[in-house]
């Protein structure tokens, strides 16, 4: 009888879904010939009728119709309409039908045509569709540019969703490229819009791009908490949309951590929704490749089997294979573990030929692997060799960098702080500037009204007093920011050193009896480097010689690494002040001298500290192009001038800064003892 039911519901469904078809056949069949016997603007509008009917359904040519309603609606002068088509059609190609480079020549089409719009909503989303069709094409940097735009549309317009979605795909990008101190920033950013507008799906899709960024970094325990919760909210919701893409990522984790257990089950739950009839989104081929190379590396060839059939007989066969690198990668594997290595080589040199291309260097790196496999299994051994030292370098570079990376990550989170005080800032002085409107009015109400005018100034005062008391709070929480954060800075900085800085002393000193010169000095730069980072967040000499040899040393190394021509006359102040005022005063200084040389454009500047009396005196000068103070300090943009104001009233010092435009700049600090 169950059986009987189940084969009653498929009948009825197949039922269903062609009589949808039919009925669907017949309405399009129907819109073509009215288009046919029509003109001008009413074939416009049946041809748009028609565009909308087949939305992204290839049975029908739907860009063969797209096309076609865009060069009449260009020829009807209906530009809105052709945009709107344009964006549609580039999205098609880019994300459902993996045709990144016809959707790149879609958009240049367009751009070619200097279109004036004001529709900025619109142009916000076609230009973001335009850039994914880049970075899919492999143009990840010109994506990046484009994504850009499409921000500045989205503002425009107003749209805040629009906005962080452009922002949160260029998140994408930065990551390709290796640049994860900005891809978190846009990432964790994104992620408060969306939560803010209860966008769930957008949310999901942004914190698994975060996940995959604590991954690359090293973060695996937050990458694991991240991904797996996310992937039960899309199996509670059964968001495909999410689901599918977080199921991939997972996998591909736990190959990292060469769990192949996990790595293949994660791989069979998506291709389960991958495969099922209502599946609207483009990843059967991805999916299908990876499970062909999992099942390959772990020798279950029979299982390895099937998909290599599979791929071979449907995707492989199109004029344009989806995810082209990622089936290439597949067959190496495959060709490797069936013993085929000239196959294996032909595959494995195109990807890392495209990863090279890209920027790709999580690539490269496991593809000079692969090749080091293939080479020697065919005996080749220089050419193994080779590429054996080409992944090494980058395996030891990456794992040398992952606390560096991080170190960035905080810095992100650092800056992220940063941006929310001055946010703060903005909205207590509009609160400020608000009471103080309101104060005079009162006074104007009720000036003239004697009986009353006790309780006016009653109310007066506790609001002047509110103000000051919240304006003091505010003052409290910019320097319990800054503590904050030199706390932060102390702990990493110490941490590099104990940690990683040791290792890396190690490895630099290891290399050198391989008398490799290129492993050599990409040790020693590292560690360079990683010095450099070290020292910026706290200076190394600031406990073991005291805060005014600290302050020499900085002074000597922006010396030596600008063209600044430097005079100083400085006291011994180790003595004058605690330890929490010599940093903020050491970071005072770090601050002026950082803008001398960013913004100043001067040629010489000197820097004089001297004890008088029961005062410390600092006074920097530098010859350059100055600036308008008070338009700085006024201006909440200049958080670097708040940050020092907020460092010299932590100290209770006062900041004296002399400058105008083309006449240079003195800064005096003046310091109780």
């Amino acid at each position: 009888m169950r059986q009987i039911f189940v084969s009653l519901l498929l009948l009825i469904a197949y039922a269903n879904a062609y009589s949808q078809d039919t009925s669907l056949d017949q309405s399009v069949s129907d819109l073509k010939q009215k288009i046919e016997s029509s003109e001008k603007a009413e074939k416009l509008e049946l041809m748009d009728s028609l565009a909308w009917l087949v939305v992204y359904k290839s049975k029908y040519n739907y860009d063969s119709i797209v096309k076609a309603t865009i060069d009449h609606a260009y020829q009807l002068d209906s530009i809105n309409m052709a945009m709107r088509h344009t964006s549609s059609l580039i999205y098609y190609y880019a994300n459902r039908v993996n045709k990144a480079k016809e959707a790149v020549g879609i958009f240049n089409d367009f751009e070619s045509r200097k279109i004036d719009s004001n529709d900025y909503n619109l142009l916000g989303r076609l230009y973001t569709n335009a850039a994914d069709s880049y970075y899919f094409s492999g143009e990840t940097q010109k994506s990046i540019e484009v994504y850009d735009k499409a921000e500045q549309f989205s503002l425009r317009a107003n749209d805040s969703i629009s906005y962080a979605l452009a922002r949160s795909y260029k998140a994408g990008s930065y990551s390709t490229i290796g640049n994860y101190v900005i891809a978190s920033k846009l990432l964790l950013e994104t992620s408060e819009y969306f939560q803010r507008a209860k966008d769930t799906t957008n949310l999901l899709w942004s914190r698994n791009e975060l996940a995959t960024l604590y991954t690359k970094i090293g973060f695996t325990e937050e990458a694991k908490k991240e991904r797996d919760e996310i992937i039960n909210i899309a199996r509670h919701q059964h968001n495909l949309q999410s689901l599918v893409p977080n199921l991939f990522n997972a996998s591909l984790e736990a190959h990292l951590q060469n769990n192949q257990k996990d790595r293949i089950a994660y791989l069979k739950e998506a291709y389960k929704y991958v495969t099922e009839p209502d599946y609207n989104f483009s990843l059967e081929p991805i999916i299908t490749y990876t499970l062909l190379d999992a099942y390959a590396v772990t020798d279950s060839m029979d299982k390895a089997k099937v998909f290599f059939d599979k791929i071979q007989s449907t995707f492989a066969k199109q004029e344009q294979i989806p995810y082209e690198s990622n089936y290439r990668t597949a067959l190496a594997d495959y060709y490797i573990a069936t013993k085929a290595y000239d196959k294996a080589l032909v595959e494995g040199q195109w990807v890392l030929n495209k990863h090279k291309q890209t920027g790709n260097n999580w690539g490269i790196y496991h593809m000079d692997e692969r090749l080091s496999k293939i080479y020697r299994a065919i005996g080749d051994m220089e050419k193994s060799h080779n590429h054996y030292v080409d992944f090494v370098t980058r395996r030891d570079s990456i794992n040398s960098v992952k606390k560096a990376l991080g170190l960035s990550y905080y810095q992100t989170l650092y800056e992220t702080e940063k941006r929310d005080f001055k946010i703060a800032a903005q909205e207590s002085e509009i609160t400020v500037l608000d009471r103080d409107n309101t104060i005079k009015k009162q006074w104007m109400l009720f000036g003239g009204l004697g009986l009353v005018l006790g309780f006016t100034i009653i109310y007066l005062i506790r609001s002047r007093n509110f103000s000051r008391k919240e304006k003091h709070n505010q003052e409290l929480f910019s320097q319990e920011l800054i503590k904050t954060q030199e706390d932060q800075r102390t702990q990493v900085a110490r941490d590099l050193h104990d940690s990683v800085g040791q290792k890396l002393m190690l490895l630099a000193k290891k290399v050198k009896s391989y008398k490799d010169t290129d492993i050599d000095n990409l040790a020693n730069n590292t560690l360079d480097e990683l010095r450099g980072i070290s020292r910026g967040l706290y200076p190394a000499t600031f406990e073991k010689l005291g805060v005014t040899a600290s302050i020499e040393s900085m002074i000597n190394e922006v010396d030596a690494n600008t063209n600044l021509f430097f005079t100083t006359e400085i006291d011994n102040i180790d003595d004058a002040l605690s330890k929490q005022e010599s940093l903020h005063l050491y970071r005072i200084i770090q601050e002026v001298l950082n803008n001398t040389v960013k913004h100043a454009n001067a040629k010489s500047v000197s820097v004089t500290i001297s004890r008088k009396g029961d005062v410390i005196e600092t006074i920097i000068k530098d010859n350059g192009v100055g600036f308008e103070f008070n338009e700085k300090r006024h201006t909440v943009s200049s958080l670097g001038m708040k940050t020092l104001l907020e460092r010299a009233k932590i100290i209770k010092s006062k900041l004296l800064i002399d400058s105008d435009k083309n006449k240079g700049t003195t800064m005096q600090l003046i310091t109780p003892l």
